[in-house]
């Protein structure tokens, strides 16, 4: 009878593993200051001020760096909370997702054809690769990603060749705005993609002419940052219009912008003088203000950056006759 005692007693006050789950936006490789790519993630947490390194940038992890394929100007974005990278300069048909919960990255099935300075969009269940650049030109081919089946297949092209360009999703239409059409002009053209009919269209052009450029789908506007353009614009796709929603005071060529806890963050680029920038940049739409978050270890451009939840693990002592929450 003691020992039977003894052992609820231990089973009951045992520590037990609580998990948690927290909205946090990545910083996925990028560039340097001394023009260097490097391959570490890391995941910020707005609301716990915290920071983590994750899983590095796969096939840097255990080779030599002169043997490696850095991830140079490749593109990302999430589904179904699992991370997706595709092409670079030097992995130009690679694709691999992060999976968060066991912190590990898996490579999956090859693009059709290479590219960098493109975009990746989600819509509909699918992932997009959009546009960019295989090394001889623009190319305006539109590849999607079916998950379930790891294949990809080809959508209708876009109507201008682009690269460096901002593309996001919202309410069922896939957006491409801006980018270069060569390596020394932007444009300032607004191309949009139904499923439903796979055809491209074009909106209300951007205020500016731009590359460089990133955007992201908050509430029911599309945000857009990057380039020279030393400002955060606004597209309402609803009613085909652009806004300026705030002046910036530098330039943030290749920045990233990510939602995070119902505000904006813009990480790193490179300013007027092409030197990296180390802030994080917060736009709250609420109170309309743009303040400085944190100041990141070391400057970076050309990086990725997406939101995920981020599981935490706590440990909870129970103590007996407490009620465990």
């Amino acid at each position: 009878m003691m020992e039977l005692r003894l052992k609820i007693i231990s089973e009951r006050t045992k520590p037990r593993m609580h998990e948690f789950q927290s909205e946090v936006f990545m910083i996925i490789g990028g560039c340097t200051k001394d023009e260097r790519f490097v391959a570490e993630v890391t995941c910020l947490d707005p609301l716990r001020r915290s920071r983590l390194e994750v899983a590095k940038l796969p096939m840097t992890e255990h080779e030599l760096d002169s043997e490696n394929k850095k991830w140079v100007e490749f593109a990302c974005v999430t589904l179904k909370n699992e991370v997706y990278i595709s092409g670079g300069k030097e992995t130009q048909h690679d694709v691999w997702k992060y999976n968060s919960s066991i912190n590990k990255w898996i490579q999956i099935e090859y693009l059709n054809i290479g590219r960098w300075r493109h975009k990746m969009v989600v819509l509909g269940g699918k992932v997009y690769v959009i546009g960019g650049f295989d090394g001889l030109q623009r190319i305006n081919n539109v590849e999607t990603y079916d998950p379930f089946h790891n294949c990809w297949s080809e959508a209708a092209p876009l109507l201008v060749h682009v690269s460096s360009f901002a593309a996001t999703s919202h309410k069922k239409k896939l957006y491409v705005i801006g980018g270069g059409p060569n390596g020394k002009l932007a444009t300032d053209k607004t191309q949009c993609y139904d499923p439903s009919t796979n055809k491209w269209s074009l909106k209300s052009s951007m205020p500016v002419e731009a590359k460089c450029i990133n955007a992201v789908s908050f509430r029911d506007r599309i945000y857009v940052v990057g380039g020279a353009m030393r400002a955060l614009y606004a597209y309402s796709p609803l009613e085909d219009s652009w806004c300026l929603v705030t002046q910036l005071s530098h330039e943030r060529a290749s920045c990233g912008i990510a939602p995070c806890n119902n505000r904006l963050y813009i990480t790193g680029g490179r300013d007027e003088k092409n030197e990296v920038i180390a802030t994080v940049l917060c736009w709250d739409p609420e109170a309309q203000k743009l303040t400085e978050e944190c100041v990141l270890p070391r400057g970076v451009s050309h990086h990725g950056s997406v939101t995920i939840r981020k599981s935490y693990t706590h440990i909870r002592r129970i103590v007996p006759g407490a009620v465990s929450v």
